[in-house]
């Protein structure tokens, strides 16, 4: 049976209301990168734990070699207002996470759709990535009052076993100052056909083929850092937000007419 690789950090606010409640919340899902890497934008999204976005120890699956490799999330999308999330919205935004960047979206939540689900390349990397393969439960967090929250820091980093680690196919190279050397094109690297496995090096760089490019890999350790944090948050719904806004209207205007 596989467990789930996100690690809990704190719960605050839990409030559960009455079986009255509406048939779906709004939950304010926010990621920020906390670590020296960057992540490309990812696949975020609820289901009722039947959608999977991996499995330790097997091969990867078509759509999750196209996120490992590429960073698109085509191919991926949780039952439950699944999206692409990513550090802004519009022209001009960034079009990655750099290192301390963040991003959120809003997602209405189905009552059985109590598994929460993300995924993001690892950037710079030729495969490597963030995600849950089983989802998180946040049970807890469904028809709970306004402002309720949890957060949760991703600290394992996948591999996907697709394509041998090769600094002349790693996107994002420029995020720890080299240049790429091959063009950094996703997708052309040499096939690995392994498995997912976790990275537990203190090294994890030092091993990448044209590693020696003019900077210290020891930096970079993926055995205990925080990559990345997760924070979701129960906010008002659209439409209650609207009924008070015509309340408050509609008593100004009978205020008027005294």
């Amino acid at each position: 049976m596989k467990t789930s690789k996100l690690h809990p950090i704190a719960f605050a606010g839990i409030i559960s209301i009455s079986s009255s409640a509406t048939a779906a919340t709004s939950i304010r899902v926010s990621i920020q990168t906390t670590g020296p890497v960057g992540i490309a934008p990812g696949i975020a999204g609820f289901s009722n734990g039947s959608f999977d976005i991996f499995d330790p120890g097997s091969a990867a699956s078509a759509a999750l070699e196209n996120l490992a490799e590429t960073g698109s999330p085509a191919g991926f999308m949780p039952s439950s207002g699944g999206a692409v999330l990513g550090p802004g919205v519009g022209p001009g935004s960034p079009p990655i996470f750099a290192p301390g960047a963040s991003g959120s979206a809003v997602f209405e939540v189905a009552d059985g759709d109590n598994m929460f689900h993300f995924a993001s390349m690892l950037l710079p990397s030729n495969d490597w990535f963030i995600g849950n393969g089983d989802g998180f439960d946040v049970s807890s967090l469904l028809g709970a009052s306004n402002g309720s929250s949890l957060f949760f820091d991703f600290t394992t980093v996948w591999d996907a076993g697709t394509e041998l680690e090769d600094f002349d196919f790693s996107p994002g190279n420029p995020l720890i100052g080299i240049m790429n050397p091959g063009g950094g094109a996703a997708d052309f690297g040499t096939d690995q056909g392994g498995v997912v496995t976790a990275l537990s090096d203190s090294d994890p760089f030092g091993a990448f083929a044209n590693a020696d490019l003019g900077f210290d890999s020891t930096q970079f350790d993926f055995t205990g850092e925080p990559i990345a944090r997760v924070t979701l948050e129960v906010i008002p719904e659209p439409s209650t937000s609207l009924l008070a806004g015509l309340s408050i209207l509609l008593g100004l205007s009978r205020r008027r007419r005294h």
